[in-house]
């Protein structure tokens, strides 16, 4: 199975509430930075190149994020699995937080284990979005 990752928002969300993106070691979302661009040289090249700052943010899984929201702010998210009260079959997932009663998690359930948490863990992030002066 493919790892799911986090959104490049969720991403910037991520370092905004925290995450020390200069001590990751994985992948690494980069975005450029407009108006910064300038020439420099390039002593490998031997030529003027035109260079553009840029920001990083870091490319978690899912399990990472989800690892590091509970390790660093105490949000522990739970997926379990959903079942039908008449047949008693496994309808999907629902996640919810276990110890925090100030984050408000929907009630949905989804088809897998992944788009469940998935979708725990934007909501918290859009939940703990620092607002903008």
């Amino acid at each position: 199975m493919k790892d799911k990752f986090i959104s490049q928002e969720e991403a910037k969300t991520i370092v905004a509430i925290g995450f020390n993106v200069d001590e990751w070691k994985g992948p690494i979302f980069y975005e450029k930075i407009s108006g910064t661009e300038r020439d420099e040289w390039d002593d490998e090249e031997c030529q003027w190149v035109t260079v553009t700052s840029i920001n990083k943010y870091p490319k978690l899984r899912i399990d990472q994020a989800a690892k590091w929201l509970r390790e660093q702010l105490g949000v522990d998210l739970v997926v379990s699995p959903r079942f039908d009260s008449d047949t008693g079959e496994r309808k999907g997932y629902f996640v919810r937080c276990s110890q925090r009663t100030d984050l408000q998690i929907d009630k949905a359930t989804y088809r897998t284990y992944e788009v469940a948490l998935s979708v725990g863990i934007g909501n918290v992030l859009h939940q703990l979005t620092p607002k903008k002066q």
